[in-house]
């Protein structure tokens, strides 16, 4: 990893008034710092105006899917970067650390405004907080590995 991607993951977080080690945790989790990283996830319905927000000479099937895709470093949705008004092929995100960053810390920050720092995290991963039956976040694991994984930031 650069010192370069360090000092972007230091910007973008202190832009949005995140900590620094939680973003790099998050990334390292979601994308083992791996800027070209994708999923596609068939479950995935939030989808945000496909029809609408389709670039030019981009088919409403292959908008669909991308959507459905989460990108780079923090994972974002292709469906959530839509909503945040991300504009062109979400392709070319492979080739933008900084709208990556930005994006997902956006994402992120918005989670942490609304429930805290702990559930904010958790928020990013599933939505929304959520408790099993027997009283545990669901994604309690997520959780730990983005706590454990801001350990080794060093900026």
């Amino acid at each position: 990893m650069t010192t370069n991607l360090i000092e972007k993951i230091t910007i973008f977080a202190r832009k949005h008034s995140l900590p620094p080690e939680i973003v790099y945790g998050v990334c390292v989790q979601e994308s083992r710092l791996i800027p070209i990283a994708a999923r596609f996830e068939p479950g995935y319905r939030w989808l945000y105006k496909v029809e609408e927000v389709c670039p030019p000479l981009c088919s409403k099937a292959t908008e669909k899917n991308l959507q459905m895709t989460s990108f780079g470093l923090m994972q974002v949705m292709g469906a959530v970067y839509r909503e945040y008004g991300y504009k062109g092929w979400l392709t070319a995100l492979f080739n933008d650390t900084e709208s990556q960053l930005e994006y997902g810390c956006r994402h992120l920050a918005r989670k942490v405004k609304k429930y805290g720092l702990n559930e904010g995290i958790l928020a990013y991963n599933a939505g929304s907080p959520r408790k099993n039956a027997s009283g545990r976040y669901v994604n309690e694991d997520y959780l730990k590995n983005i706590l454990r994984h801001s350990l080794s930031f060093k900026n």
